[in-house]
């Protein structure tokens, strides 16, 4: 569904195009088979849409000095201050949209110039962080098939960054569970967790360790017969056991700043008990770039796999998602794919009507 403005809409504009069942801002009379485009300039497009009306947003804007974007100046200015002050102005702006529980996710690469890497991804979160978002994740786009290079002075580049920040800096929208990575079951009546945990190892340990007292020993086996009973029962799924000494740590050993190394240091041991929809995805996703020509502009473009973490985690099942720079509608594309409802812009003309045929075959 495209809807083209190029000028700022006034209400009497609005009520028309909502009477003429051509929704614009009307979110209830959307329908996620049909992602809105936009065609204009998001500069001028987002004032348009209600405040507090958006759940997500998730975009890849135009990169520094990269490639030419038709009809957009973002990206063509000469210097990388002034960009990065053009999209942080474009975000506040934008922030004015989204609910308070919402999120933005950010894909920025890189620039390569005057023999240097510009640090554009670090830059422009510090920036964005600075003018209020909070930097929830740093994601590392890890491009599957990112390319071969003639280059033979530095290494090939095959990773893009991914911000997530959030307006709120604790209570935000993140649907945890539906973007939880299920890992193959074992039978429960085999005596072993999900994984294959079956309590002997560690048992072993707990005998074996010379850091442990004899009474700290007594306790830790007793406190691991209790949880493989509460296993064997059905009340955990998996689970893990530190133990002092023994098993490697990921918090502070300082017992003032965290309550595991408090907890290891009166106990001897902890446990550490796993979601039974299995693990929160990691922070480095290795999705393939999308490839082959869409269009004159675009070589490759924002793959649609990207925004699905996105919007499973940030975007509830009847919420709104938004792509200011739509580009060949990736986001759309998923969004529509997931039963999510999207708006998007874009200011290519061109671009637009080929993301409208991807969500329309899609």
């Amino acid at each position: 569904m495209i809807y083209c403005y190029n000028k700022l809409l006034s209400l009497s504009d609005i009520i028309y195009h909502i009477v003429m069942d051509t929704p614009y801002i009307d979110f209830a009379h959307i329908d996620y088979k049909e992602p809105v485009i936009l065609c204009g300039d998001c500069r001028k497009l987002i004032v348009n849409i209600p405040s507090a009306s958006i759940d997500t947003i998730i975009t890849s804007p135009p990169y520094w000095h990269e490639r030419i974007y038709p009809g957009s100046l973002i990206g063509e200015e000469e210097d990388l201050e002034e960009y990065i002050n053009n999209l942080v102005a474009i975000f506040r702006d934008l922030k004015r949209l989204v609910k308070p529980t919402g999120s933005l996710w950010l894909n920025i690469g890189d620039t390569f110039r005057d023999q240097t890497w510009q640090n554009v991804p670090a830059k422009l979160a510090i920036a964005l962080a600075n003018d209020g978002w909070f930097l929830k994740d740093e994601v590392i786009w890890e491009k599957a098939n990112g390319g071969l290079s003639s280059r033979t002075n530095r290494l090939r580049p095959s990773h893009e960054m991914v911000f997530h920040f959030t307006i709120e800096a604790n209570n935000y929208y993140f649907e945890d569970e539906a973007i939880r990575e299920t890992k193959p079951l074992v039978k429960k009546a085999s005596g072993k967790s999900r994984t294959g945990v079956s309590g002997v190892v560690y048992q072993k340990k707990i005998e074996e360790s010379p850091f442990l007292s004899y009474r700290e020993k007594r306790k830790a086996k007793a406190a691991l017969k209790r949880v493989l009973k509460r296993m064997k029962d059905g009340y955990i799924d998996d689970f893990r056991m530190v133990i002092r000494g023994v098993e490697k740590t990921t918090h502070s050993n300082n017992i003032k700043i965290s309550g595991r190394a408090e907890e290891l240091e009166r106990n001897g041991y902890y446990f550490l008990f796993y979601n039974p929809k299995g693990p929160i995805p990691s922070d480095v996703w290795c999705i393939h770039a999308s490839s082959g020509r869409l269009s004159k502009e675009f070589s490759s473009s924002f793959p649609p796999e990207l925004c699905r973490i996105p919007l499973l985690a940030t975007c509830p099942p009847d919420g709104v998602a938004l792509d200011p720079f739509a580009g060949l509608g990736s986001m759309a594309f998923m969004a529509k794919a997931l039963h999510r409802k999207s708006v998007s812009f874009e200011i290519n003309p061109d671009n637009v009507a080929i993301a409208e045929k991807r969500c329309s075959d899609g």
